[in-house]
């Protein structure tokens, strides 16, 4: 989410004195907990206290008659007493579980609506990369929480989806992002440089791809959100929340914010949508810098030229 220069210190507890065995991964300033065990470890894990806490948890495993990896995902208020049901459960489809993933908060601080809401995030994310196919029977639909809950709970999986690739757990890994060419040059940089800018003003937005990510570069202006309008959506909510972490400071003209430092979103329509301060079509908003072509027709026409050469 965040592309500051700044490195994320991981702290990793191997409580076996093994890389096989048991760990924990904490990150400072973070109030999560990540605990990983082997199938055949897991009794020992859920005598631990944090076992106690609600949280999450995932199972990772196969089902070699299909030849397939697999992985279940769940919440419960305590972890302890439901992975010993989930994981018989698991075993009656010929799922071989051979490990999982318990997450919870330092002092037990995630209620019943976040462990839910994080817990239908981490499905709608897995289905995306489509990594490990998922035994999860039902979608789960994403809970609203209160506008500070849901900001809260986006910064968890923030530093979760860090900490998960450093455990052995990568099937929320993103890898879309590998099939991007960094530039060979600071014009073909350029050529991968997209703005919005304000009509009538000298206010704009500048938008670097260069590097596979979509990055809003520092300095950049971006309009209050338009509740009057839009009350509620989920491009609001991460407005918020760019305003809470400091990421967007508001400026002396009412009604704007700047971008304090370099950030990376998911998507070219959630860096429109919050630098806009509306629901932004990223393709059709964004335009390649100093010109008026827009995301869009340059993405397409360089499909075209990649599909030729090939």
């Amino acid at each position: 989410m965040n592309d500051s220069p700044q490195g994320i210190k991981l702290d990793i507890h191997f409580l076996d004195g093994s890389p096989t065995g048991m760990l924990t991964a904490e990150v400072p300033h973070w109030i999560g907990h990540a605990l990983f065990a082997p199938s055949l470890k897991i009794d020992k894990a859920l005598e631990r206290r944090e076992a106690k806490y609600a949280g999450i948890y995932i199972l990772l495993g196969s089902q070699p008659k299909e030849d397939r990896r697999v992985a279940y995902i769940g919440q419960a208020e305590n972890l302890s007493d439901r992975i010993p049901k989930s994981a018989k459960e698991q075993e009656k489809k010929e799922f071989e579980w051979e490990s999982a993933v318990l997450v919870t908060a330092i002092g037990n601080r995630l209620n019943t609506a976040h462990i839910e809401y994080l817990e239908a995030r981490l499905i709608e994310r897995a289905k995306r990369i489509n990594s490990v196919s998922l035994t999860n029977v039902k979608d789960e639909s994403v809970p609203e929480l209160s506008e500070g809950d849901q900001c809260s709970m986006d910064w968890f999986l923030h530093y979760l989806f860090l900490v998960l690739p450093a455990i052995r757990v990568d099937m929320f890994n993103d890898d879309t992002r590998k099939t991007i060419r960094k530039p060979d040059s600071v014009a073909e940089a350029d050529d991968l440089a997209f703005e919005i800018k304000e009509a009538g003003s000298d206010k704009a937005a500048t938008l670097d791809t260069s590097g596979g990510e979509i990055v809003v570069l520092s300095g950049s202006w971006a309009k209050r959100w338009n509740e009057d309008k839009f009350p509620i959506h989920s491009y609001r909510t991460r407005q918020a929340c760019l305003v809470d972490q400091s990421v967007l400071m508001p400026v002396e003209q009412g009604g704007w914010y700047k971008f304090k430092e370099n950030y990376a979103f998911s998507s070219i329509s959630a860096a429109a949508s919050v630098v806009l301060g509306r629901p932004a079509s990223g393709p059709q908003e964004w335009k390649k810098k100093g010109t008026n072509e827009r995301y869009r027709d340059w993405k397409n026409e360089r499909d075209e030229q990649s599909s030729s050469e090939d």
